[in-house]
């Protein structure tokens, strides 16, 4: 620990090994704060339990608290503040100067909904992102040929090519189907099949490639490679070969 540090308490403060506080750290400890081991703190961070009501005259007589658990080997940067009741998992980084209040952004979330599921489209949005994907496809076509060392992730029929297919037709429908707002790229497909959006034989073309880039994506991930490519030439022949290039962006109104 890097002194000064400052709590209320400190009998509700339970610290795994090798916890490390940074200078100026303060800890409202009305309640239990569980910290898990190598957690990591940057200076100025602020740790509450001590809360309050909402309404002004009972703020005069009451004072409550919730309990804090943060996991093993997180690392909280300078000046992050963690609020009343908040869990935080292991191995988390909580960016410097963050605030973490699960009630308000749960609330936040659920805010914005109509400003991500817009019910009415101005197609000039998804012409933007077709423009964006022509640039990032002729930026990395430039001497690229499919074979080994193909960038997988933002070649010509890569993962971001399968991505944005999949969240242009969640943004046109997506506003009045809830039932395509899935998440995940391989989920909106099906949901998309479901909703009778795309068809199924172009939504299995898609997957089947997504999921032989994903594979690819964890063989460079085990490597610790910088970017995804092709290992082998065989990848590349017979019907593996990313078939749904030619109706990519090929949009169903």
């Amino acid at each position: 620990m890097q002194p000064p540090f400052y709590c209320d308490y400190g009998a509700n403060i339970e610290l795994g090994e090798r916890v490390f506080f940074n200078l100026n750290c303060v800890v409202l400890d009305v309640c239990r704060v569980r910290i898990g081991d190598y957690a990591l703190f940057g200076p100025a961070v602020q740790v509450y339990t001590a809360t309050h009501p909402m309404n002004a005259a009972l703020r005069r007589k009451q004072e409550s608290g919730k309990p804090v658990e943060i996991g093993a080997d997180v690392w909280v940067g300078g000046a992050a503040i963690i609020l009343p009741g908040v869990t935080i998992g292991s191995r988390s980084v909580i960016g410097a100067g963050s605030a973490g209040d699960r009630a308000l952004g749960e609330h936040f979330l659920s805010s914005i909904q109509p400003f991500i599921w817009r019910r009415s489209l101005d197609f000039g949005v998804i012409e933007e992102v077709r423009e964006i994907s022509a640039r990032i496809r002729d930026h990395f076509a430039q001497g690229a040929r499919l074979g080994p060392g193909f960038d997988l992730k933002r070649g010509r029929g890569g993962i971001r090519e399968v991505e944005f297919f999949a969240q242009i037709q969640q943004m046109i429908h997506g506003g009045r189907q809830l039932s395509v707002r899935a998440p995940a790229t391989l989920d909106a497909l099906e949901a998309l099949i479901k909703a009778d959006r795309i068809d199924p034989a172009d939504a299995r073309a898609l997957a089947e490639a997504e999921t032989l880039c994903v594979v690819d994506h964890l063989r460079a991930a085990h490597v610790d490679a910088d970017t995804l490519e092709i290992a082998v030439a065989g990848i590349c022949q017979g019907r593996r070969r990313a078939p749904f290039w030619s109706f990519l962006f090929r949009l169903r109104h």
